[in-house]
């Protein structure tokens, strides 16, 4: 298929068709640091010239892409359907995108996988379904089937789906880096070296969040799954365990981390080659994930009681292809089918001809629960991680490495990472508040849970030695802060949303997020009887209706509080410091923000020790991440799998001390980021030095929440 050009195509919507490809059946698949502080004045003299991508196009696609796209999962950024380059959305109808290249082309293409597991299977008749069929069917409703006024009734005209034959997911994404098809949904594993730098590829990869949460698990010969279960080889009993397993898998690596060789049998195929395998006595044992164990003959076998991976299966795209959101945001509000066109609003931040994808995606399949039923319910009912999360169980945790032996190509000449690394020192923008950002008046220093992680990523790029400079920058930050290189990164209580990953609206410009590191929501304090008005959303009771809340503009809180309050009870502020310090002023009664706002140690830091009360309600739901800028995928990436690492040690009970032994070191940002094991001992820490203390770090966390 030829690479459609950059400018944008004019075919008429009507006769424009998807091509979604997909797979077979039978392939499934450290020293303490001290950085300085920087007056939020002196932000505005800073002159830095805007970090220069090396490969301009490249980083340019790139950060185009992203900021145009499609939506298929809340907050899961599904890539899809994208070639090419594209400019800046919101109002940007005339120009030239990748997405509305898409929409101007007869044929799109993606990858999935099929077969009769739930995930991809074809009838006699032709008829494509199943959970990865129906994101590819999203994905094409959002570029193509955007008009809300006659939504149309069958996406299937739009689509045209193609087998793509392999032998394992590294065979997946070989043709995906060579632009043979825009998206791969075929049950793939998010992992840094599919990230970084995908050796048999050559290239990094984009993945969406996952949309589907699995793990290994062995099945076979009850005595010897037991053996595999306990990770014994040891024992005379099992020295004879055979475990079978896809090649080119993350569970294969697992498993020559954790037995010896000769115990593993690689194979080439789908779930019924492992069965083939225990049935043949090519082996005792089977290793895969629920997919895999759905096939197993439990009255002729056993199935272990433990996962011993969490497998997040993500959408992938090339690294210069886009990211999206909605199934989620669906599920979680109710928002079926057929409701979808009159409860989703409008979105401009793709430009008018993308203002109905929301809706139309979710028209098209349904929200996340009802793909989930359809395609998996009577397979692996629905449970654990992948139900919809309310605010009130655990989101913290480490996304898989995969194989870190992979050598990388190193910092690209020019890019972020080779700019910080040359000049000596990191710039961390970060945000005064209790927990967060506080500065210590008798050791002189910045201190706090985002401090750290600047800390660690520092000592990531300088072979343990830190060096950060915080770069003070206030709630919101000034317009242009992040996107003009006055700093390499923002770690500042900031809060990932689709606005400010598609187009930010003080920089006109889109931006790329980690892991959120910590989840908070909108609630209110103030003084006692206000809070609790405040908390009840009640302003014609009493005391009441003399309620006014101060609030910091430019935040998703002060979006949320104008949808909860009359704007005569909204007193907006230019900085969150400001906004507290109404209560000193008597401006306001009350505040909004979330838990590092209304902590007693962030209002008492503005001056107020008068009564004071925080309501129990949350509002809204806010994951707090990381921000960098889309025009630069390897440091962007670099990043994300700092934060991963500080998660990943917290697992596995790596504390400070234990971090140059514990943690892994990896090749993937080529030999200037690889440290052996002497080089370790010395203090020379890479992936170790990401964590600079996993209990510091905690204990931020918690004074923070209080």
């Amino acid at each position: 298929m030829p690479h459609p050009s950059h400018k944008t195509l004019k075919r008429s919507k009507e006769k424009q068709r998807s091509r979604i490809m997909m797979k077979p059946t039978e392939d499934p698949t450290t020293e303490d640091c001290d950085p300085t502080m920087t007056d939020p004045e002196s932000l505005e003299d800073s002159k830095q010239e805007p970090s220069a991508a090396p490969s301009q196009t490249r980083r340019q696609t790139r950060r185009n892409l992203r900021t145009l796209g499609l939506v298929i999962l809340g907050y899961v950024s599904v890539a899809a359907l994208v070639v090419g380059s594209v400019a800046i959305a919101n109002s940007n109808d005339n120009d030239a995108s990748s997405t509305s290249a898409n929409k101007g082309k007869s044929t799109s293409s993606a990858a999935s996988n099929v077969g009769p597991d739930g995930f991809g299977e074809v009838s006699e008749g032709g008829v494509y379904s199943g959970f990865d069929a129906d994101l590819c069917r999203a994905v094409t409703a959002a570029v193509f089937l955007t008009d809300a006024e006659d939504p149309p009734k069958n996406v299937d005209d739009f689509v045209h789906f193609e087998f793509i034959g392999s032998s394992h997911t590294g065979h997946w994404l070989e043709p995906l880096a060579e632009k043979k098809y825009d998206m791969l949904a075929a049950i793939t594993t998010h992992t840094a070296e599919r990230d970084i730098h995908h050796e048999e590829s050559g290239a990094g990869f984009s993945f969406s969040v996952p949309y589907f949460y699995d793990g290994l698990r062995f099945g076979g010969v009850e005595e010897y799954v037991n053996c595999a279960d306990n990770l014994d080889t040891s024992n005379r009993n099992c020295a004879g365990l055979k475990i079978c397993a896809h090649r080119g898998t993350t569970i294969l690596d697992f498993l020559l981390k954790s037995f010896p060789e000769n115990n593993v049998v690689e194979l080439s195929g789908g779930a019924k080659v492992l069965t083939d395998g225990l049935e043949n006595g090519d082996c005792n044992v089977i290793a895969g994930d629920v997919v895999v164990a759905s096939h197993l003959d439990t009255s002729k076998y056993h199935m272990g009681s433990s996962q011993h991976t969490r497998e997040p299966l993500a959408i992938v795209t090339r690294d210069d292809d886009a990211r999206f959101l909605a199934l989620f945001t669906a599920d979680e509000q109710g928002i079926t089918s057929k409701m979808a066109h009159d409860r989703f609003v409008d979105i401009p931040h793709f430009g008018i001809a993308f203002e109905g994808m929301l809706a139309a995606a979710v028209t098209a399949v349904g929200n996340y629960d009802e793909m989930y039923q359809r395609n998996l319910g009577s397979i692996i009912p629905r449970g654990g991680l992948n139900v919809i999360n309310a605010g009130t169980s655990g989101l913290i945790f480490s996304t898989p490495f995969g194989s870190l032996d992979v050598m990388g190509p190193g910092p690209v000449p020019g890019g972020t990472l080779d700019k910080i690394k040359k000049r000596g020192h990191l710039n961390c923008g970060i945000t005064r508040r209790a927990g967060f950002g506080v500065f210590n008046t008798e050791k002189l220093k910045w201190e706090g849970f985002d401090v750290d992680y600047c800390k660690a990523l520092s000592a990531a790029i300088s072979d343990g030695a830190c060096t950060p400079r915080g770069v003070s920058c206030p709630h919101p930050p000034p317009r242009g802060v992040p996107s003009h290189g006055k700093v390499d990164v923002l770690s500042r209580i900031t809060t990932y949303s689709f606005e400010r990953d598609v187009q930010e609206p003080t920089s006109m410009t889109g931006f790329s997020f980690s892991q959120p590191v910590f989840y908070d929501g909108l609630s209110f304090g103030g003084l006692q009887g206000f809070a609790e008005c405040a908390d009840a959303l009640d302003t014609t009771t009493g005391i009441c209706v003399d309620l006014k809340i101060c609030v910091n503009d430019g935040t998703t809180t002060v979006s949320r509080t104008r949808e909860l309050f009359p704007e005569d009870n909204i007193v907006v502020k230019p900085t969150g410091e400001e906004a507290l310090a109404g209560l000193v002023s008597g401006e306001c009664n009350a505040v909004a923000g979330g838990s590092h706002d209304l902590a007693r140690a962030s209002v008492e830091s503005v001056g107020y020790t008068g009564d004071y009360a925080i309501g129990v309600n949350r509002f809204s739901k806010d994951p707090l991440a990381l921000v960098t800028n889309q025009d630069d995928p390897e440091w962007t990436d670099f990043v994300y799998w700092v934060v991963t690492s500080t998660f990943f040690a917290e697992e596995q009970g790596i504390t400070k001390d234990l971090a140059g032994s514990k943690m892994p070191t990896t090749n993937l940002f080529g030999p200037l980021f690889t440290f052996s094991q002497e080089c370790l001992s010395m203090q020379c820490k890479q992936w170790a030095t990401m964590v600079k203390s996993i209990q510091e770090t905690l204990n931020c966390w918690y004074q923070g929440a209080v």
